[in-house]
């Protein structure tokens, strides 16, 4: 996925649009934020999943004073979710479970419904 620029100025806090922007623009960008929201977690927990057998205490790292990335729980709910989901069965609307945490029993349906869906293909 390429996400195009976002014109204006964006920091950690806020985005100042370009006050030029056409709204062909403005809804691109919209677009983007979107996708961006959709994805996150799944980027986090494949991440955090890459670098398991490579980094060594991945938790003294990210719960270092220095560290400005996700929480440690953060990465750990999503690199579970990730790893219960193998990337050619992730489907954007299961974002939702990265939220609910590791939940054994959700990941078990969603899995036998994607199985259903593409059964159903």
């Amino acid at each position: 996925m390429t996400l195009p620029t976002l014109r204006g100025e964006t920091t950690l806090t806020g985005w100042r649009l370009p006050n030029n922007m056409t709204v062909e623009e403005w809804k691109a960008a919209g677009q983007t934020l979107g996708r961006i929201e959709r994805a996150v977690m799944w980027w986090i927990g494949d991440w955090w999943a890459y670098g398991e057998h490579r980094y060594g205490d991945r938790k003294a790292i990210v719960e270092a004073p220095d560290w400005s990335g996700p929480k440690f729980q953060t990465c750990a709910n999503a690199a579970n979710v990730c790893r219960a989901f193998e990337t050619s069965r992730r489907r954007e609307v299961l974002t939702a479970l990265i939220a609910l945490g590791p939940v054994k029993a959700a990941i078990d349906r969603a899995i036998e419904a994607l199985t259903r869906m593409d059964a159903e293909d």
